[in-house]
């Protein structure tokens, strides 16, 4: 996520509270998993933007990413969709 820098506000994140993955692309929201959240922290900053690092866990075991576990072939690529439950405050 990043904010756009003309904009009069700054959108602050509080707090990271989960963390949602899903093998594919454009997926519903009912295909997400909620995963094992390990950590949230601030992470750099550079030109007044703040980066957050989330680290979470999943089972690979876990029926829902089966498709993540397939070999595939060196010239093709698979689809992961990442999503966050965040608190933003507006400053």
């Amino acid at each position: 996520m990043q904010q756009l820098p003309d904009q009069s506000k700054e959108l602050q994140v509080e707090r990271c509270f989960g963390l949602l993955l899903s093998p594919g692309r454009h997926v519903r929201h009912s295909d997400m998993q909620l995963v094992e959240m390990l950590s949230w922290s601030i992470g750099s900053h550079s030109h007044d933007r703040k980066s957050y690092v989330i680290t979470g866990q999943w089972d690979c075991n876990d029926p829902a990413f089966e498709s993540l576990n397939q070999e595939t072939a060196k010239d093709s690529g698979v689809f992961f969709t990442v999503a966050v439950d965040l608190v933003i405050k507006v400053r």
